[in-house]
């Protein structure tokens, strides 16, 4: 599960402005292994009920995420599809305040059948399109596509009932090279029984038109800045997106390279490439789930190219538009990094903590321009006492929270707060101590520095001392006394 929450945590530019809504993150048809998190304030708060009939086998999953205005609105939908051997259905349920993803949520059950009737081929593989379909829900057209791979290497057919937001009645040509990969399909939409009967020419052999876009040298390399792509026929269009591979969980999928503009209208249609035309190649991604999560459609040369890695070795990058280059120095057990981050701030900072078990400080340097972060930083001078003490725990893993550490340099706040170990599932981190006020302001930079992820948003206080279980268990006991004498006096 947690590596799912990392892969839309990584992949959506998120923002701890006041404006953000606080969504539920995670899978499970309770909230019981989800957590709470600031989606960026563009974003709604999500729940999807997702189902998928393989050949009669059933498969239900609840996922709760942030998902992007710009694609969404606020209501509850349906969508579907069916291509005879699969069917996929997913209700949604959008919303704009705190927690609102919280509830659970119906799957689409068996969607009931309406009138309309289509073709469809035996399997995925098959060019046998010959069997009739009865199309359900919102399914209303009846859709035949046929599609070129590799200019006409390899080449396939596709017969289905989709819903008319995917696409309009008429003859439409959509394209794209991945570099590793390219394919053009000719699609056919029409609203009539069986009207998809006839098989549709493939597409002709693109020709280039003088547009070139970066590509990755392979699906599952960052390496996207040296490869370039011609553009051919209607590919008119750049694209950036950042991918899991339903295949290998492990596995993230970087795609750059050359599009038709009608992909980036809807992202629907990006959805039903990906799923019907790339099958046979390396990714099978679920409707709804798929794309929409988790790719950038992209035309603009708002986003900036960024150093990322580790250490010495690093690749040049291309980011989220939101997101800023960053460089990493930390003190303790010295380590460097580069990143694209949407938690630093612009310009140079100084990052410090003491849990008594572990101690570091770090210098920050985020800037905004391509490859900015080329250079390495200094680390952090040495930290001296600054008179402030906090309580700490015993150890990593321990409730026994007595113990007090001296506070150094820039360390002005206590902490108080239990966080997962991202490499014990089932441990529990409890972490007290004393941190920079800059790490209280953003819990994203103290998960960053400590590799955790917080059950919920830790307190940090200004005083001595002022992070014990027992001035919390004062502060209710203040609290319960106010309403004792509202009562009864």
């Amino acid at each position: 599960m947690m590596k799912m929450i990392l892969s839309l945590t990584l992949i959506w530019t998120l923002s701890s402005t006041a404006e953000a809504v606080e969504c539920w993150l995670g899978e499970g048809v309770d909230t019981s292994r989800n957590f709470l998190f600031p989606c960026d304030n563009s974003q709604l708060c999500a729940t999807i009920g997702l189902q998928e009939n393989v050949t009669g086998t059933l498969e239900q999953t609840t996922i709760r995420l942030c998902l992007p205005t710009a694609l969404f609105s606020e209501g509850k939908f349906t969508y579907s599809y069916n291509i005879g051997v699969s069917k996929v259905a997913a209700t949604l349920h959008l919303c704009n305040t705190d927690q609102c993803n919280g509830q659970p949520i119906a799957y689409p059950g068996a969607m009931p059948t309406n009138n309309l009737q289509c073709f469809t081929c035996d399997d995925r593989s098959s060019t046998a399109c010959n069997s009739r379909v009865q199309c359900a829900g919102t399914e209303d057209r009846c859709v035949s596509g046929t599609g070129n791979e590799n200019q006409d290497v390899m080449k396939s057919t596709r017969k289905l009932c989709l819903p008319s937001s995917h696409f309009n009645e008429g003859n439409h040509t959509f394209s794209l090279n991945l570099g590793f990969d390219a394919i053009t399909a000719s699609v056919h939409a029409c609203n009539t029984d069986g009207c998809n009967n006839k098989t549709i020419p493939y597409p002709g052999v693109q020709k280039k038109n003088g547009m070139k876009c970066f590509a990755c040298y392979e699906p599952f390399s960052a390496l996207c800045n040296i490869v370039q792509v011609q553009c051919m026929g209607v590919q008119d269009r750049c694209i950036k997106g950042i991918a899991e591979n339903e295949r290998n969980k492990n596995a993230t999928f970087y795609t750059l390279g050359c599009v038709s503009a009608n992909l980036c209208e809807d992202v629907r249609r990006f959805e039903f490439f990906m799923e019907v035309q790339f099958y046979d190649f390396l990714i099978m991604m679920k409707l709804i789930l798929s794309l929409t999560l988790i790719w950038t459609l992209s035309s603009t040369a708002e986003a900036v190219d960024c150093w990322v890695g580790k250490g010495d070795s690093s690749i040049l990058f291309p980011c989220n538009s939101s997101e800023l280059c960053a460089t990493v120095a930390k003190q303790g057990k010295k380590s460097t990094e580069k990143m694209c981050s949407s938690f630093f701030m612009e310009g140079k900072h100084t990052f410090s903590l003491n849990l008594g078990f572990e101690a570091m400080t770090a210098s920050v340097q985020a800037c905004d321009t391509v490859g900015c972060n080329n250079k390495t930083i200094s680390y952090p001078g040495v930290q001296k006492k600054n008179g402030m003490k906090c309580y700490v725990c015993n150890n990593r893993y321990s409730p026994m929270c007595n113990k007090t550490v001296e506070c150094m340099g820039m360390q002005d706040r206590c902490i108080n707060g239990t966080a997962e170990d991202e490499e014990k599932k089932n441990a529990t981190i409890y972490t007290r101590g004393c941190v920079s006020a800059n790490l209280c302001e953003d819990v994203r930079r103290l998960e960053f520095f400590m590799d955790v992820k917080f059950l919920r948003k830790p307190k940090c206080c200004g005083k001595n001392l002022c992070n014990s279980a027992w001035s919390v268990r004062l502060n209710v006991m203040s609290l319960l006394l106010g309403l004792f004498t509202l009562t009864f006096y």
